[in-house]
């Protein structure tokens, strides 16, 4: 059987279970609170979840009774949670076989599918069995570097800090204009070619 989801084979790990006897509805929720989490995050959601310190929020199927927080809708399906735990921890030994790094691996996809239902043989009534199908798929998520971004300088007021810029010694010297010679009875100056 194929899985529904096909991730990178480089950097994922997959497991699967067949015909689990556990809930359908329950199985869904279960995958609903743990999927894109890290692993050992989701690890201890169902550890809590099995000795009923922290209930599975039930989102979908909402027929039950309510638990205390802000969760609303919840149980502690504490089988399911069993059986699904089972599936990552597989998943993780495959990831280590494969020479992944186990602290830095997320559960990319979980998904519960119905399974082959068998009959419970009775006297007077019979009934189908719970079974689902359920896959995880495991993938590598390298954390990046945060990298340092310089600071930008602080902002200054460009007038106020200004310098008055002094005229260099060599601008203030300047060369000495030669005057005309003047014409003493007309005061005007006389032109090269007119010598008196």
């Amino acid at each position: 059987m194929k899985y529904s989801y096909q991730g990178n084979i480089a950097t994922s790990a997959k497991a699967s279970a067949r015909s689990v006897g556990i809930s359908g509805k329950q199985s869904i929720e279960i995958c609903n609170a743990i999927r894109k989490k890290p692993i050992d995050k989701a690890k201890a959601i169902l550890v809590r979840a099995m000795t009923q310190e922290q209930a599975i929020p039930f989102k979908r199927f909402q027929n039950i009774g309510h638990k205390p927080g802000p969760m609303g809708t919840g149980k502690y399906p504490m089988k399911a949670c069993t059986e699904i735990l089972k599936l990552v921890e597989a998943a993780e030994a495959n990831a280590q076989l494969k020479g992944l790094n186990t602290s830095d691996l997320i559960i990319k996809h979980i998904a519960t599918h119905k399974g082959a239902k068998q009959w419970h043989y009775g006297r007077f009534f019979r009934r189908k069995m719970k079974r689902v199908n359920l896959e995880i798929v495991l993938e590598e998520k390298k954390s990046k570097p945060k990298e340092k971004t310089p600071k930008p300088a602080p902002k200054t007021d460009a007038k106020k800090d200004a310098k008055p810029v002094k005229p260099s010694p060599k601008a203030v010297e300047s060369k000495p204009v030669a005057k005309k010679p003047v014409n003493p009875t007309t005061n005007k100056e006389q032109p090269k070619g007119d010598k008196k």
